[in-house]
């Protein structure tokens, strides 16, 4: 799984994949020249089959294979609610405060899509929308710390994947962190190329941050949260490739310490590129199928 640059949400505290022939009878000569005819027709009949089959699988060998990429790759498809997991850690000074990571469960909102009228260039935009929500529940040993920065986590988000080239359209690793910042990404699939515009952004809303004594020597947090996630695609009226994909593993403890391992060695994966994580990992869909009707 290629997951660098990670779109890191940090809440602060003051913020937030074989024929054969056999001849007998009298030997006359009328039999023989029966049979020599009778053999002839059945070679001329056995040549003729012969070069039917290997007309046939000429025909089927030199049959061009498929070049789309939805075609020749084994996808799952079918989005529904999600819960993944998404490890989540405090900080301070920077620094992450040891024994505060914990992997919580996320609840992913089946996607929605809406899709506007084409405007003067015949682009339509489409706006994707969902949401997260979680806790993150922790203890901390006074003398660890009394009090934190605030935490941080990298909950996994949807990516955007051209159905017929693999080429991504929006990256969470990158788009996510762009600020709504609107990237051009071309697509290129040998017959035709085209221009799509995608952007994306998160914003997260805290609705409870709590912190308590647990005893003399300890003191806990409890935080229930929730990511509004919106990804702003334009591309012309005619495209139908739009593939909407999440990885199903989540955002583990794992995860989190390869990212720190890696550093900055892994290349980093932008829109452009084409897709190559694990597709065992992944759920597909159309973005057609998640159009609000009305």
């Amino acid at each position: 799984m290629k997951k660098i640059t990670r779109n890191i949400l940090t809440y602060v505290i003051t913020g937030s994949m074989m024929i054969s022939l056999c001849a007998c009878g009298e030997n006359d000569s009328r039999n023989s020249d029966e049979e020599e005819t009778v053999a002839e027709t059945e070679e001329t009949e056995v040549t003729s089959s012969e070069t039917t089959e290997t007309t046939a699988q000429t025909t089927e060998e030199t049959e061009p294979a498929s070049t789309v990429w939805g075609e020749n790759n084994d996808l799952t498809y079918g989005i529904s609610e999600l819960t993944l997991t998404n490890y989540i850690y405090s900080k301070l000074d920077e620094e992450e405060i040891e024994g505060s990571g914990v992997e919580e469960e996320a609840v992913y909102s089946i996607p929605s899509v809406d899709v506007s009228e084409p405007d003067e260039d015949g682009y339509v935009t489409y706006i994707i929308d969902y949401n997260t929500n979680g806790t993150y529940d922790t203890e901390f040993a006074f003398d660890v710390a009394d009090h934190t920065d605030g935490w941080s986590s990298s909950p996994q988000q949807y990516n955007v994947i051209d159905y017929y080239t693999g080429t991504i359209l929006c990256n969470w690793e990158d788009s996510y962190n762009d600020d709504g910042e609107e990237i051009a990404v071309t697509i290129n699939n040998g017959d035709e190329e085209i221009t799509v515009y995608v952007s994306a952004a998160l914003e997260l809303t805290v609705n409870e941050n709590e912190s308590f004594d647990v005893d003399d020597d300890h003191w806990g947090w409890h935080v229930d949260y929730t990511i509004y996630s919106t990804i702003t695609l334009r591309a012309p009226q005619s495209y139908d490739g739009m593939l909407l994909e999440i990885d199903t593993t989540g955002w583990t403890e794992a995860d989190h310490l390869e990212d720190i391992a890696s550093g900055d060695d892994e290349a980093e994966v932008v829109e452009g590129d084409i897709f190559t994580d694990d597709l065992n990992d992944c759920r597909f869909s159309r973005a057609s199928d998640l159009i609000i009707e009305g």
